[in-house]
Formats: C-alpha cells, structure tokens, sequence
C-alpha cells in the first residue's frame, strides 16, 4: 500500500525539518550539555508551543492541532535528525495519549490544553529497575480514606528531573508480574512525599530516580480503572515506541546522508573513498 501525506502533513513535516535545522542543531543540544542543562530548554519549549507542536496529538478543543500520529511522527522525524533534546515524546505524545486513552473528561479539560502551550511537562514512572519490564511494577499504592499512600521507587524516568506532573504506575493489588492489580496515578512533582534525584544521562536528554514516600494522592488522581491500568499502560507504550522509532528513522536518515557525502568527498589514494569496492 502506497502512503503519502496530505498537503496539511506535508507541510508540517516541512515545518518541523525547518526549525529542528534552524533552532536545534546539533551544536545546540552540545551548548545544553556543556551548560549542564541536559534537556532543560525552557526556550525552544516556548517555540514548540507556538508552533503548535506539542498539540499535535490533542483536539482543537482543548487547544492542540489534532494531527494525530501521523503528524507526530514528521516531527519526531525531523527531532531525530539532530538528536534535539525537547519534551515531545514524554509530553506531546506519551502525557497526551495517556489523557487522550484513560483521562476523564475533567482531567482532558485541566491537562490537555497545559500540554498544549507548553506550561506542563509530564514523564512516565514505569521502570523500579535497570530493565523495562511494566509488569513487575512493585510500588505499593495503599489504601487510606478515599485516596492512596504511594511508598516506592521508579528508576530512569525520562525527563523526572524536569516535569511537573508524574504518571506513575503503581501496585494497587496482587503481586509484581501480575498484570491485574496496576494502576496509574497522576502526582504533581511537588507533591508531599515525592523526591526527585536528577541523573546526567549519555545522551544529554537528562532523567531522573523518583522515590514515593507515603505521597498521598486521591481518588480523582487515578487515570482509567483502579486495578486495570496495565492495559491502558500498555497501549501508551505501543504509541512511544512508535514514536520513538520515528525519531531513530531520523537519526538514521542523517547519519546515511552525512556517510554518503563524506564517501563522495573524501580522497585517498587519489580517488574517492566511495569508489573503493
């Protein structure tokens, strides 16, 4: 099956190759690192924003674009290019779907339009080891009046050190490796009980070791079905890793494009290194 994007795809797609060349070179993301800011990048947010990139996945009656995954991916495509260091993937796409997937209607409305404009960062709190593996979730969300007592630790959690609101999965029943018993919870980075240890990551992007000690959170801070949040967990990985092959498809497209004008310029031997077999 033949796949062309729309003239309205095309030209964000366009768009988005334009600002990551002009905004986010890579020369960019070396002057965050050497400033020790490690994805912290308050400024080009703001342009995102404008630009309407971090609604691309919410409707435009809570502020957002509504391009869908399709248009996610031009722009993560185009992201990939420069290994830029933006909250797309954890905001745009993962807190948006996880709203778009299991927010109730009130948490769409107070949410989805802060994504939008750029004044809410959101990460995902899945991972208590060095593995990914969301089943053996063992944060313990106790029982307490009409709300819970989150005590436990995520590790890795990509941009923790900078966002503003925690999607957290924790243990509501069961045991570690059951997929029943997983819920998800919504708990601002503030919040009592919540402590945040920022890691200097390899590729600069920066995350963070988040620890829950009796936080306390209320019913209504529960995203989906108490009990039942696997499923829903499962679906806003599916929709990361599509995006995140989108960013690599990036990264791999210049790195192709950057070999290929090196073996069409550089000599040895008094020819072209691409005319050696």
């Amino acid at each position: 099956m033949t796949f062309l994007l729309t003239e309205d795809q095309q030209m964000l797609r366009d768009t988005a190759m334009s600002f990551v060349a002009d905004e986010l070179p890579v020369s960019h993301l070396r002057t965050l690192r050497e400033a020790g800011r490690n994805g912290d990048d308050v400024e080009s947010r703001i342009k995102l924003a404008e630009l309407g990139f971090l609604g691309v996945m919410i409707p435009e009656a809570h502020g957002g674009t509504e391009f869908g995954m399709v248009g996610m991916g031009q722009i993560l495509e185009a992201q990939g290019r420069t290994l830029a260091a933006t909250p797309l993937v954890e905001t745009a796409l993962i807190g948006a779907s996880a709203f778009l997937l299991g927010g109730s209607t009130g948490q769409q409305s107070e949410y989805l339009p802060r994504i939008a404009d750029g004044t809410l960062l959101t990460a995902l709190a899945v991972d208590e080891t060095s593995h990914h593996a969301p089943l053996k979730t063992a944060l313990q969300a106790a029982t307490k009046g009409d709300g819970h007592l989150l005590t436990g630790d995520k590790k890795f959690v990509v941009n923790g050190h900078i966002a503003d609101l925690f999607i957290v999965a924790a243990r509501t029943s069961g045991k570690p490796g059951d997929e029943a018993g997983i819920t998800l919870f919504l708990v601002p980075a503030n919040s009592d009980g919540v402590t945040v240890t920022p890691l200097r990551t390899v590729d600069s992007h920066g995350a963070a070791h988040v620890s829950f000690d009796n936080c306390p959170v209320s019913a209504g801070a529960i995203l989906g079905s108490s009990d039942a949040g696997y499923a829903l967990l499962d679906q806003i990985l599916d929709r990361a890793r599509i995006g995140m092959a989108a960013e690599m498809l990036g990264s791999a497209s210049a790195a192709f494009e950057m070999t290929h004008e090196y073996l069409q310029t550089r000599k040895q031997f008094g020819q072209l290194i691409g005319s050696f077999q």
